[in-house]
């Protein structure tokens, strides 16, 4: 079935939604979380209340409720890349995947094992919370998954920035395009095991959908519309 695509309005915008596949996830109730534009990659508080972002000059704290984003201090001669909350889950299953010299590797209770060779430059590894999967990046050939029971891998093509639902059932992350000096597109996918390909979850010429997270229980999903944060619900496409 093609998607269908339907048009849902945030605030005075509107943004383009794929639906129309049983099981798919949509986003719903969509909303902005702060009032200006300018942040980026976003992390949540273990209890769901809050969201990490890079915005002017470092790292903020954003309230869903509303309210001032407030400064994440840094720790004394260290840049803030990404906010550690206070309570987040250690690593799954006692698991650390990890990028070296290209390749990415899994250190686990039965040691350390390199799980590509030198097919790119590989980085940015991400375990699945179910400690089942791992999605990592390529320089040249974009984002893979690879079942850590089985090795089998599945090319995604190009993407960023990818976020696991908690249950390890999607993956969304960002596509994106460029004339070399800017964006000219960028929109969410979506991927699940057993699918071929990702499929779409916006999909607008207008805006840039960029940095998805999901949240820590998967219901929902935050990520940065033209620069300005936003929060929707996440629900599934019923039969």
């Amino acid at each position: 079935m093609l998607p269908i695509l339907l048009s849902i309005l945030i605030g005075t915008g509107a943004f383009v939604q794929a639906q129309g596949v049983p099981g798919q996830l949509i986003l719903d109730d969509a909303r902005p979380i702060t009032s200006s534009a300018g942040w980026g990659e976003l992390a949540w508080s273990p209890d769901g209340a809050e969201l990490s972002a890079h915005g002017p000059g470092g790292l903020w704290v954003l309230s869903l409720e509303g309210g001032e984003p407030q400064p994440v201090p840094a720790e004394p001669g260290e840049p803030i890349f990404r906010h550690r909350w206070p309570g987040a889950p250690a690593a799954v299953a006692q698991a650390t995947a990890y990028a070296q010299r290209d390749d990415i590797w899994l250190q686990d209770t039965e040691g350390a094992r390199r799980l590509t060779q030198g097919e790119d430059r590989f980085y940015d590894p991400v375990l699945s919370p179910d400690g089942q999967r791992v999605v990592f990046s390529g320089l040249v050939t974009g984002l893979h998954v690879m079942d850590l029971r089985t090795g089998a891998l599945s090319h995604l093509g190009s993407g960023r920035w990818p976020s696991w639902r908690p249950d390890g059932s999607w993956l969304v992350f960002e596509r994106d395009r460029d004339d070399g000096h800017r964006l000219t597109q960028a929109d969410l996918l979506l991927w699940s095991p057993g699918l071929a390909m990702p499929l779409p979850l916006t999909a607008s010429s207008h805006s840039l959908d960029r940095f998805p997270a999901f949240s820590p229980d998967g219901s929902r999903l935050a990520w940065v519309r033209d620069g300005v944060v936003h929060v929707a619900q996440v629900r599934e496409v019923a039969p």
